[in-house]
């Protein structure tokens, strides 16, 4: 990491930044962006989020939509299918269920987040009861990358 390279050459992250920017540009890079700046706004993003969620939970009577409720244990059968087991009764078999469209506009609350898409792609294809639980808001990876 940045961090390590810095402390082994004894000098700061900052100035590690700014001679690894100038010899990327030497090679002809035309641009060289820190990833910390997309990560500030992935993490405001977020907030937003969950406030707009929270002041939506918290306006509405609650209802059993708008509390939350521990989702049953479930396998992944497809990516539209997956298995649910009753958690209260081993006796019985799994049950099959299709995965619904998840709301357009969540309101849900907790709300999932998490900066690694990778932890996404898993929660979707093995818990997508959680979906409407996941955070909207885009990675910091994929913040960056739609800079121009």
């Amino acid at each position: 990491s940045r961090a390590s390279i810095a402390q082994f050459l004894n000098i700061s992250q900052s100035e590690l930044f700014l001679r690894s920017a100038s010899l990327l540009k030497s090679l002809g890079v035309e641009y060289v962006v820190d990833a910390g700046s997309a990560v500030d706004v992935a993490l405001m993003e977020s907030r937003e989020e969950f406030l707009q969620r929270y002041q939506r939970t918290s306006s509405s009577p609650a209802t059993p939509s708008s509390r939350w409720i521990r989702p049953p244990t479930t396998t992944a059968v497809s990516s539209t299918a997956v298995k649910a087991f009753d958690d209260n009764s081993s006796n019985q078999p799994p049950t099959v269920m299709n995965v619904g469209p998840c709301p357009s506009t969540p309101s849900l609350l907790p709300l999932l987040t998490s900066n690694c898409p990778g932890w996404i792609c898993f929660a979707e294809k093995t818990h997508p009861q959680a979906i409407p639980y996941i955070s909207t808001v885009k990675s910091p990876q994929q913040i960056l990358v739609s800079i121009k």
